[in-house]
């Protein structure tokens, strides 16, 4: 009778320690295989996902390595992006900057030779040398501007703005317009709305357009403020030179635009109707302070 237990005692204990070593050699393969997930990690491979499988810590630090991979999968996917947008924008300016540095030296050639008529025409050339220079400078500065924005993205403190605040650089805006020549119509929701914005971006967007409706505008500018459902929306409409094929652009500005507004949770629409340049700024409305409805 001895005998028996005792066996049985031994077969239960071979048993038990049969299944011991079947758990452990399986996590021991399970945290091999999250290696070798980690080599393929290591060597730049960031869309293979890590598995996991079971209810224990080491599951819990593949769900952790997971999301790891994915982050760093998304970051170096925003940094390629960022990389690319960057090099299309300096390569899109460099042969912007290009056609009037051209005609730049070619008229700066024609004065050095002298290869003018009478004072009037080189008057003329001049005037039309300012002209390209102005345009160079021009585009150098929004360059600069653009690089200057997407770096100060830690800088920025959004306040809330009600809607006297807006109105207010609205009509700065529009007469800025009028005091170069255009005609302005202004079209202001009365309805009360709060947004929170930076009042530096706006400043800075709304000379972005500027400088876009004086290149590219004809005379007449409409400006309207509404605010439909949740959102705030700042419509600039405004008619297209008849001939702007001449003009360089690299769209500098309207991507600055773009960005600033990432900045304060806003977005940029542009629309083309025909002759009709069209621009909408859309804020989310904040409700803090407003009274319900």
């Amino acid at each position: 009778m001895e005998l028996y237990v005792i066996g049985a005692i031994v077969l239960c204990v071979m048993l038990f320690l049969l299944l011991i070593m079947r758990y452990i050699r399986r996590k021991i393969n399970y945290i091999l295989k999250i290696g070798d997930e980690m080599k393929l990690i290591e060597s730049g491979d960031f869309q293979h996902p890590i598995l996991y499988e079971g209810k224990d810590e080491l599951t819990d630090l593949a769900i952790q390595l997971n999301q790891l991979r994915s982050v760093l999968d998304e970051n170096m996917r925003s940094e390629k992006e960022a990389k690319q947008a960057n090099q299309d924008l300096v390569t899109a300016m460099s042969h912007d900057l290009r056609t009037p540095l051209t005609s730049l030296l070619g008229y700066l050639d024609i004065l050095d030779m002298k290869i003018y008529k009478n004072e009037e025409e080189r008057s003329e050339y001049i005037r039309k040398c300012k002209i390209k220079a102005d345009q160079i400078k021009d585009m150098s500065d929004r360059l600069f501007t653009h690089f200057l924005i997407y770096a100060q993205d830690e800088n920025i403190q959004l306040q809330l703005m009600d809607q006297d605040q807006v109105n207010v650089m609205l009509e700065a805006f529009g007469n800025e317009l009028i005091d170069s020549g255009f005609e302005i119509q202004l079209l202001i929701d009365a309805k009360p709305f709060k947004i929170m914005a930076e009042t530096s971006l706006l400043k800075r967007i709304f000379d972005n357009l500027l400088s876009n409706i004086r290149k590219y505008g004809s005379s007449q500018v409409e400006i309207s403020l509404r605010c439909e459902e949740k959102q705030l929306c700042m419509c600039i409409k405004n008619d297209k030179k008849e001939d702007i094929s001449k003009e360089e652009s690299s769209h500098i500005g309207l991507k600055s635009v773009r960005k600033m507004l990432s900045y304060m949770n806003a977005t940029l629409v542009i629309q083309e109707v025909e002759d009709i340049f069209i621009v909408q700024l859309v804020f989310p409305l904040s409700m803090d302070g407003l009274p319900k409805a």
